[in-house]
């Protein structure tokens, strides 16, 4: 989310969907990135001191209720894909 802050102010849209699909929720969030975030494991990673805090939140509430996630870049864009 960070990197939408570097990005012009009319490129600063995030878009966020939330499905129910039978027992699960679908959460799908994406946003255009200012720069390819690098990825260790298939989860971005960061050198920036107090940065990638919520990533590792939403890991860790993520693993805790047994469901998935996904980081990934779909062209210019940051994806974070949730199921629980």
């Amino acid at each position: 989310m960070h990197a939408v802050t570097k990005l012009p102010e009319e490129k600063r849209i995030v878009h966020l969907s939330i499905f129910e699909k039978g027992n699960h929720l679908l959460i799908l969030q994406k946003n255009p990135a200012s720069e390819t975030p690098v990825f260790s494991n298939g989860i971005p990673v960061t050198t920036a001191k107090n940065h990638g805090i919520g990533v590792q939140s939403v890991i860790y509430y993520v693993e805790k209720e047994h469901g998935q996630y996904q980081f990934y870049m779909e062209g210019e864009d940051f994806v974070v894909r949730i199921i629980l």
